[in-house]
């Protein structure tokens, strides 16, 4: 499938064929508020024929048709604190329903919508205590059949709560750069491996500001590995945006190739262990 990425700081998402070399089109007419254009995309997911983008500087989720490339709809627009409303929110996850699970960064909470985008409930405050459902700007979410994982990122912690009740289950990590620490955890992927996860069911946690990914067995939230590898900056602005994935030493990559088209050569290789913004429709 082909591969899509949130082009963060310039405002745009980008497709791209299924080796990462050829370009095929760009969503988004510039930066600005209208139905077809972005401000700061930060997360995006393919369902079926429709990419939902995260437009998070204008506080919505759009929805556009990947065939025809036309804009369809949009998701929770507009800015506020009531019910269903986002505030600068960095990430989200479908569900096999259709449901948004969103990381409502500064509400200082997590929502969920239904797959029209009617609020159904929500959980979250403004704090510090590592037990509840308090939060420090939380920028990463994902869920599983049972649980709700919610990445606490300036409290450098990830939070667990049950998807049935919204009620806190555990909490895990702390500040600090040992394994199974934290700086700042964001964006957050939830796999199951075999029948209904019975090989297995990872989370898959990005650190930005120590540079690594943090994988866990999800099943009792054992340390399975980490990989420790500088970020690249897609557009060259010197920014770790939310369009790059971890180098990793083993991959091989001819001299000369740029540093975007690493960033999603990369991405093309290692379709598990990659940046929730960049995302492959053969992964959706």
């Amino acid at each position: 499938g082909d591969v899509f990425v949130a082009d963060t700081g310039a405002h745009r998402v980008l497709q791209y064929d299924a080796t990462g070399t050829t370009l095929k089109h760009t969503f988004g007419t510039g930066r600005g508020g209208l139905d077809t254009e972005f401000s700061y995309p930060r997360d995006l997911r393919v369902v079926g024929n429709e990419l939902h983008v995260l437009d998070s500087g204008n506080h919505r989720i759009t929805v556009w048709d990947i065939a025809s490339r036309n804009y369809l709809r949009k998701i929770a627009p507009g800015q506020g604190a009531a019910n269903g409303l986002p505030d600068n929110p960095y990430a989200f996850q479908i569900d096999a329903s259709g449901n948004y699970f969103i990381a409502d960064t500064y509400n200082y909470r997590f929502q969920i919508l239904n797959n029209t985008g009617a609020y159904i409930t929500k959980a979250g405050t403004i704090g510090v205590l590592t037990t509840g459902n308090e939060f420090l700007l939380p920028k990463g979410i994902a869920a599983s059949a049972d649980k709700i994982y919610v990445a606490d990122t300036d409290n450098s912690r990830i939070k667990i709560f049950d998807r049935s009740t919204r009620a806190w289950i555990n909490t895990y990590g702390s500040v600090g750069i040992e394994m199974g620490q934290f700086k700042t955890p964001e964006k957050m992927i939830y796999r199951e491996f075999g029948v209904n996860g019975n090989q297995g069911k990872k989370l898959y946690v990005i650190d930005p500001n120590q540079n690594r990914l943090t994988i866990f067995d999800v099943s009792d939230l054992v340390y399975n590995v980490t990989a420790n590898n500088p970020f690249i900056s897609p557009n060259a602005d010197a920014v770790k945006d939310n369009t790059v994935i971890l180098l990793v030493p083993a991959i091989s990559v001819p001299p000369g190739t740029s540093t975007y088209l690493l960033t999603i050569r990369l991405l093309v290789e290692l379709r598990t262990v990659k940046n929730a913004s960049v995302l492959s429709q053969a992964d959706a």
